[in-house]
């Protein structure tokens, strides 16, 4: 996998190990859409999968 293209960068945290994968929090939400690094389109589908997460991951 490549760390950027035309598209831009992808986003890692962890320091040790740093990884590609976010935890799904609303702190992870909200920074990621505070950043200003995401289309609108993205954040807004961010904000709905928060929304609807208890469906989406299968959860009453």
């Amino acid at each position: 996998m490549v760390d950027s293209n035309a598209e831009g960068t992808v986003v890692k945290t962890g320091r040790v190990r740093p990884t590609s994968a976010l935890p799904f929090t609303r702190h992870t939400i909200d920074e990621l859409t505070a950043s200003g690094r995401l289309a609108p389109a993205a954040a807004g589908c961010l904000e709905l999968a928060w929304k609807h997460r208890r469906t989406i991951l299968g959860r009453s």
